[in-house]
C-alpha cells in the first residue's frame, strides 16, 4: 500500500497481529522449504522435470534473500533450509545462493563447504549417496 500523502513512498503492512514478522519466521521458512521440496519431488516423478527451473530458481533465491535480509535472526532456520536447497540438485543458482548465505553468516561457511564437497563427491562418483 502507498501512503496517501506521498504516492511514491511505500507503506509495508505485515499480516500479523502485532506487525512483527520475527514471530512468523518459522512459517516463512517453512513455505520456502515446502517449495524447494515440491521442486525436488516434481523433478523426480515427472519426466519433463515437473516444476519449472524458474520456480526452483526463485525458491532458491528466496531462501538466500531471506537469510541475507534477516542475518542472525535466520540462523536457527539455516541448517534445514540448506538441506532443502541441496536436494534441488547442483546448479549455478544453488552455488550463488550458497555464496550469499555464507557471506551473510560466516559461521555457516564451514558447514556449507562440507555439504558442498559431499554433493560434488556424489556427483563425481555417479551415486546417489555417500557410504560411510
Amino acid at each position: 500500500r502507498r501512503k496517501r500523502d506521498d504516492p511514491s513512498e511505500k507503506e509495508y503492512i505485515y499480516n500479523s497481529e502485532d506487525g512483527d514478522i520475527y514471530s512468523r519466521l518459522g512459517d516463512i521458512f517453512a513455505l520456502v522449504k515446502s517449495e524447494l521440496h515440491k521442486s525436488r519431488l516434481s523433478a523426480a516423478t515427472k519426466p519433463a522435470g515437473g516444476i519449472s527451473a524458474d520456480t526452483r530458481c526463485e525458491a532458491l533465491h528466496c531462501g538466500a534473500d531471506l537469510v541475507q535480509a534477516l542475518g542472525e535472526h535466520s540462523r536457527e532456520f539455516v541448517p534445514d533450509l540448506l538441506e532443502c536447497m541441496f536436494e534441488t540438485g547442483m546448479s549455478r543458482d544453488l552455488i550463488l545462493c550458497l555464496r550469499a548465505i555464507a557471506s551473510r553468516l560466516p559461521a555457516e561457511k564451514l558447514a556449507i563447504e562440507d555439504r558442498l564437497l559431499e554433493e560434488i563427491s556424489v556427483c563425481l562418483a555417479g551415486t546417489t549417496t555417500i557410504r560411510a
